[in-house]
């Protein structure tokens, strides 16, 4: 290869070189380095957030700690002892838990027979948000009295798959 030809060459073929060069000298962390600075973190398994937090499925009491909390088991699956607040319907009813709750609307696709005031009961299903009287009714099939439910409108509550009480 004559001296005019290497001279034409040599730059072309140092450019990538001294690119690859350049970019090992970057003033940003490796990928090793990151994982360092953030630490060791295990893909999220279901229900958790970030960092591994748990934040549903739930199974405990109804009390003003879950209540706080409520936002954070949205699309959760729950399962809570409370009791009783009120009946508002065959498919409805609060629960109250200890003094600091706020009570919790529970609706349910289905009647549940005898529930009483005060009565201990376990519910099992999802917590929801914007509680829409005629969207549930929709997607529920049960027709529910819309004027019972004004209070409701908008708020926290728990779509209901099973509802069981205690004797």
């Amino acid at each position: 290869m004559n001296n005019r030809l290497k001279q034409v060459l040599a730059p072309l073929v140092m450019a990538p070189v001294v690119v690859i060069g350049l970019a090992g000298c970057s003033s940003e962390p490796e990928a090793a380095d990151l994982q360092e600075i953030i630490g060791e973190t295990e893909p999220n398994a279901p229900g958790q957030v970030a960092n591994g937090a748990d934040v549903g499925p739930f199974s405990g009491v109804f009390d003003a700690d879950f209540r706080g909390d409520i936002p954070s088991y949205l699309g959760s699956g729950v399962t809570l002892s409370a009791e009783v607040g009120e009946v508002l319907t065959a498919e409805a009813l609060t629960i109250v838990g200890d003094d600091e709750a706020e009570p919790l609307l529970v609706v349910t696709g289905s009647e549940v027979p005898g529930l009483e005031t005060g009565q201990t009961v376990e519910i099992a299903g999802l917590v929801r948000e914007g509680f829409d009287v005629q969207a549930f009714e929709e997607t529920s099939g049960v027709d529910l009295a819309d004027e019972v439910f004004l209070d409701w409108e908008g708020e926290y509550y728990i779509d209901a798959t099973a509802v069981t009480t205690s004797p």
